[in-house]
């Protein structure tokens, strides 16, 4: 009567061991590992080489802000099904977190702001991953923090005619001795997880938040005095049209692959990356290269093209967020 309990008791013990090993073997030989896998065309996750993470994206989830969104790349494995999934999604990670909040402010024009401004600050600290310290931004916030500016602020993806503040008054009088007065959009990003492709993942969170961005209305009272109006849930969202959307693709350059989308460690592991951005006509607006890997025309060519296939599914992601919200 006792044997089938020690059968599988057994089994449960070898599996295990074998887990175990394999675990150990990883992290002192991870180099080695990885090459045991890529050999063979696949990752240490399941995945392909061009495949890349599950993606959600949401928005309008945070009160307190003018537009939020929340981005996840990577696992999303439900609690209660975490004791069905095959043992290689063990090395799945918890994937990337990021989460945006704008906030807008009512300021002047100035000539080098006539539609008013998007303002990028990227905050990569110890909560998302112990490779970060407080304290002051780090290099690589900070740089990310410059492409996504970079990036959200050319006149040819994005039109910010919406930032231009339209009086709720007959008298143009009274409108033009108030100056004009133009919104300012400061966009928080906060990374919550560190699993890889973190430039994806706030490029795509940035996106989203912007697009149901709510802005109160204002009037010009008689005596010259601005007064909001409190924003409700009639309240619609401005329009920052976005003549192209930018949606980036992250790769790892191994030693011989080229891995899409990749994790912490596979970018640790690899001796160079590159992000492609890619609008939803196409174009390629950006090509971001990190490490002194060089990557051959054909090889490029390759890169390029899968991120106009991502490109397409994120944008039907932002599509059916839209739609869920209009």
């Amino acid at each position: 009567k006792g044997k089938p309990f020690f059968c599988l008791f057994s089994f449960h013990q070898k599996e295990s061991n074998f887990l175990l090993q394999m675990e150990t073997f990883r992290k002192i030989y991870p180099s080695e590992f990885y090459k045991k896998f890529l050999v063979h065309g696949v990752r240490p996750d399941g995945r392909s080489l061009n495949r890349c993470r599950t993606t959600s994206v949401n928005w309008g989830l945070f009160g307190g802000s003018n537009g939020s969104s929340f981005v996840k790349i990577g696992s999303s494995i439900p609690l209660e099904e975490s004791s069905k999934i095959e043992p290689s999604s063990q090395w799945t990670g918890e994937g990337t977190c990021v989460t945006c909040a704008v906030v807008a402010e009512l300021g002047l024009a100035t000539p080098n702001t006539p539609n008013g401004q998007i303002v990028v600050n990227v905050e990569l600290g110890p909560i998302c991953s112990t490779k970060f310290k407080g304290g002051p931004p780090s290099e690589e916030a900070q740089s990310l923090g410059q492409f996504l500016n970079g990036i959200v602020n050319q006149s040819s993806l994005v039109s910010l005619d919406g930032l231009k503040v339209i009086w709720n008054s007959k008298s143009s009088e009274e409108k033009e001795s108030v100056g004009p007065f133009v919104w300012y959009l400061y966009a928080d990003l906060y990374c919550l997880n560190y699993d890889g492709s973190v430039v994806d993942a706030s490029l795509i969170s940035l996106i989203a938040a912007l697009e149901n961005v709510k802005l109160p209305e204002l009037v010009l009272t008689k005596d010259k005095q601005v007064v909001a109006l409190p924003i409700t849930e009639n309240t619609p969202a401005i329009k920052i049209e976005w003549k192209e959307y930018p949606i980036p693709l992250s790769f790892a350059i191994m030693e011989e692959d080229i891995l899409s989308d990749p994790t912490n460690e596979e970018e640790e592991l690899a001796i160079g990356q590159i992000t492609i951005v890619a609008t939803s006509k196409e174009n390629i607006v950006s090509i971001r290269k990190s490490g002194g890997a060089s990557l051959p025309d054909e090889k490029l060519k390759e890169c390029i093209e899968k991120a106009k296939e991502r490109c397409k599914q994120i944008v039907f992601l932002l599509q059916k967020q839209k739609n869920k919200h209009s």
